[in-house]
């Protein structure tokens, strides 16, 4: 595993509307894979869930909720730094 023990599960809309599914690559951190679930919102895509695995249990690290809450803090703070700017769900 070279040391990358975490990865996200993830199901998202796309931008125009079509649903999707993936996997992030494997990282060391947890907050590696935060990072690229944050990175994929910055790209135009909304996600419905996504949860943080540890590739050594094959368990969540964490309730979906807390990871959900997460992404989003984090891609706040990296559309305030710039670096992005987060697509806001569709009410409908």
């Amino acid at each position: 595993m070279n040391g990358n023990r975490f990865c996200g599960l993830y199901g998202l809309v796309e931008i125009d509307g079509g649903p999707g599914q993936g996997t992030t690559p494997a990282r060391a951190a947890v907050q590696e894979v935060i990072d690229d679930l944050a990175r994929l919102c910055c790209r135009g895509f909304v996600l419905q869930l996504a949860q943080v695995i540890d590739l050594g249990t094959m368990a969540p690290v964490e309730p979906w909720t807390r990871t959900m809450e997460r992404v989003s803090r984090q891609a706040a703070e990296l559309s305030l730094q710039g670096i992005c700017r987060p697509v806001e769900p569709v009410e409908g």
